[in-house]
């Protein structure tokens, strides 16, 4: 059974700059496609994971730019105890993210490493950006900024 490498899309594989807003690109970040190449070559499969909603899109800039990989946002491998994959996060041997911290305890080093990775790094922050939202019986409610119902995005 080939192993998973899960790999971010914006910040790791896609030049991120912050966020332009659905079907909006920038150029791959430098080494992405070569450093992806090696990952396959070893014998892994690549999943790329991403909060963009247009995988089509995502799925075409990957192909302009001739990135290799075996899925998106999907479960590559079932789960060994009864065959299916019940959960969101993508089940796969390393994950690969510009907003990750390697963790090994709860140290004010790894605190303080959380909340600097945390910090916002662009004028033009994500879309749930500063949202005040809650969910109720499936459904957001947000007086102020329509959301799509499919995001089901809340806010604490």
């Amino acid at each position: 059974m080939k192993r998973v490498i899960a790999i971010d899309f914006d910040g790791v594989i896609h030049e991120y700059r912050g966020w332009d807003g659905e079907g909006k690109f920038n150029k791959p970040m430098q080494g992405a496609k070569e450093g992806i190449d090696k990952i396959r070559a070893e014998g892994y499969k690549v999943l790329i994971f991403t909060c963009r909603i247009d995988i089509e899109a995502t799925k075409e800039w990957l192909d302009k730019y001739d990135i290799k990989y075996d899925g998106i946002n999907e479960h590559l491998v079932k789960f060994a105890h009864n065959g299916e994959t019940p959960t969101m996060k993508p089940l796969a041997d390393a994950y690969v993210d510009d907003k990750a911290v390697g963790f090994s305890n709860w140290d004010d080093q790894t605190i303080a490493q959380i909340l600097n990775v945390a910090k916002p790094r662009w004028d033009n922050p994500m879309p749930t950006a500063g949202v005040q939202t809650q969910v109720k019986k499936d459904k957001i409610e947000d007086p102020d900024r329509t959301i799509p119902e499919s995001w089901q995005y809340a806010q604490r």
